[in-house]
């Protein structure tokens, strides 16, 4: 959205930028740089499943400069944009031969305050650690002619804030990673993929004791996406 600049010549003003007329809409285009064309789940024990979707809507959210907040703007998407090529089938064998096994969010069962950095209510001092690091997991076969190969080139975390800003259901980005750490079991038949958030979490005071629902989406170069189970290994306490 754009004014007028305010400048003056012979003191008289050439344009105006603000004519105290509040605005309560405007337009605008983004561009989405990490578009997921379809998403697959995982069983509650973190074995991919066959029933990918694509997606048929974006919502998005705008903030002005007090940070307050819109309700979500939701648009549909013309499944004529999203590529028409197969999803990935990520219980399918791979070219190799291995086998997809489980991916899902690999944090133990862990305690974070959700207490503001200037201490809990009353003043007390949190008596959890206030960050945690977050990581997840994927596993396949392998043998002594092939090997588990990365599924994925980007792992995104989320977690679920059910109240923010009046709305429900709602999971937030927390941060995304790439280049995980390898390793294999002692027998080479178990290969795994280790992806590790860079800087650790740090829960919003606003959220409220109890378990903390995060997810993991692996993402490949195709745009096709796995998402975890949800974990509530995390539980944010106050203090």
């Amino acid at each position: 959205m754009a004014h007028p600049l305010n400048i003056r010549a012979n003191g008289q003003p050439v344009g105006v930028a603000f004519d105290n007329v509040l605005t309560t809409s405007a337009s605008f285009s983004l561009n989405v740089p990490f578009f997921i064309r379809s998403v697959a789940t995982t069983t509650a024990a973190g074995a991919p499943q066959a029933n990918a979707a694509a997606p048929n809507q974006i919502a998005v959210r705008v903030y002005d400069a007090a940070n307050n907040q819109s309700n979500p703007g939701v648009s549909p998407i013309n499944a004529a944009n999203v590529p028409q090529t197969n999803p990935t089938n990520y219980t399918a064998l791979q070219a190799n031969g291995a086998s997809f096994s489980t991916f899902q969010v690999s944090n133990a069962a862990t305690n974070v305050s959700n207490c503001p950095a200037a201490g809990c209510t009353g003043g007390a001092a949190p008596a959890n650690a206030q960050t945690v690091t977050l990581s997840a997991t994927a596993t396949g076969t392998e043998g002594a002619n092939f090997q588990f190969l990365n599924p994925f080139t980007q792992v995104q975390f989320y977690y679920l804030d059910a109240g923010y800003a009046g709305a429900s259901n709602e999971w937030i980005l927390i941060g995304s990673t790439s280049g995980p750490q390898v390793t294999d079991n002692v027998n080479q038949t178990v290969r795994t993929f280790t992806w590790t958030l860079a800087a650790p979490f740090d829960p919003p005071a606003s959220l409220p004791a109890g378990a903390l629902n995060v997810i993991a989406v692996g993402v490949n170069a195709s745009g096709d996406a796995l998402a975890s189970a949800n974990s509530t290994a995390i539980t944010l306490t106050n203090p």
